[in-house]
């Protein structure tokens, strides 16, 4: 069992795997004392581990396949999603999957993001994510706050909150209408045209980053002495560079996000 190191780096995997047929979900948070015995009866139930032969086999016959993705979300909890295929699978039967392109349900990621299909370059939809409205209107009233307390403390953090978000196209459409609403709120509080601290523009989009897991049980034992669920010189590492600056800054085990690095757009969204 394996987990991401990064979050934008599960975040990731998990579009591709519901652009490729993964379309059922089941999701939920464990303990840290509880995330390796919960990951084994998920593995062994559904088959997470099979190689690509034998998920291709299974396909072949009409059945089910699944992968399970885990990742810490604060220093004493795991987040978890379990991807299924169509087909048949003696999961179903125990377990109440909700399809990704139900409305009413959709996929919840780190308690703020959402998958959702929108619209690309052409007009072909993809799947992106997005804040949910909870979310994004937390952001903006935490803005709305910061302005009209004359908070400098809190509006520099919901600006490193804001440009920390992975640069996913669903949310750099809603980074541009935080920095709108910004902008806004400081001309209306009489501070001048615009927020002198941050532009207009969101951050780049997300360029296709390499997949890193570590094992679970190696994140459990360092939870478990008290040390950083995924170590520092792996979240950052500096090969994963483009243009001098470390693409990856956006590993946040206690919810709150670290301001992440600009990068090319390679379009990390799926179709």
């Amino acid at each position: 069992m394996r987990v991401y190191v990064h979050k934008s780096g599960i975040m990731q995997d998990i579009l591709r795997h519901i652009a490729k047929g993964y379309v059922w979900y089941i999701r939920g948070v464990v303990p840290a004392e509880r995330v390796v015995s919960v990951a084994m009866k998920l593995a062994v139930k559904f088959q997470t581990e099979m190689s690509a032969s034998r998920r291709a086999y299974r396909k072949a016959q009409g059945r089910a396949n699944a992968r399970l993705f885990l990742h810490p979300v604060r220093a004493d909890a795991f987040e978890f999603v379990l991807l299924l295929t169509d087909g048949e699978h003696a999961g179903r039967i125990t377990e109440r999957f909700q399809s990704v392109a139900d409305k009413r349900c959709r996929l919840v990621f780190n308690d703020r993001f959402e998958a959702i299909r929108m619209p690309a370059a052409g007009g072909t939809a993809r799947w992106t994510w997005r804040l949910t409205d909870e979310a994004y209107d937390a952001y903006g009233a935490a803005v709305q706050i910061g302005v009209r307390k004359s908070d400098e403390t809190e509006i520099r953090r919901m600006i490193s909150l804001i440009y920390g978000m992975p640069g996913f196209r669903g949310l750099r459409r809603q980074m541009v209408g935080l920095l709108k609403l910004l902008h806004a709120e400081w001309k209306r509080a009489g501070k001048g045209e615009s927020c002198p601290y941050v532009s207009t523009k969101p951050k780049g989009y997300l360029r296709l980053i390499d997949i890193k897991t570590i094992p679970l049980d190696d994140v459990v034992a360092r939870i478990a002495a008290g040390r950083r669920a995924i170590p520092h010189h792996l979240v950052y590492d500096r090969s994963q560079q483009h243009g001098g600056q470390a693409v990856e800054a956006v590993y946040c085990p206690d919810s709150s996000s670290h301001p992440a690095a600009e990068a090319r757009h390679a379009d990390a969204d799926s179709a």
